[in-house]
């Protein structure tokens, strides 16, 4: 089969279906989005520290330096949402810190 046939078969396959249950149109059936949740990334984060592989922990500075900086982010915008926006994030708080079983 060439390349463009198989293209044009994808095209007409149904949407992926992302992890969030939203599907993506712009993805090939062949594609699967596996993109940790920065809560998921938080309970792997965690397990290896609690482990103790500091290697690991230092080649995953630069993504624990932006995880902390989206969060003071967010915290100095509070102010500024309006009361959906602000159930918007606690329900989303509450989602991702139970994927790294914490209250």
């Amino acid at each position: 089969m060439n390349p463009e046939s198989k293209t044009a078969q994808a095209s007409a396959l149904p949407a992926v279906i992302a992890g969030d249950g939203t599907a993506n149109p712009t993805q090939p059936v062949e594609t699967v989005d596996m993109t940790q949740t920065w809560g998921e990334w938080g309970a792997v984060y965690r397990r290896f520290a609690e482990s103790g592989e500091t290697r690991v922990l230092c080649a995953l500075r630069q993504d624990f330096a932006k995880a902390m900086a989206a969060c003071q982010a967010l915290q100095e915008l509070q102010s500024l949402l309006t009361p959906e926006q602000k159930a918007s994030v606690a329900a989303t708080m509450a989602r991702e810190l139970s994927k790294q079983r914490v209250q």
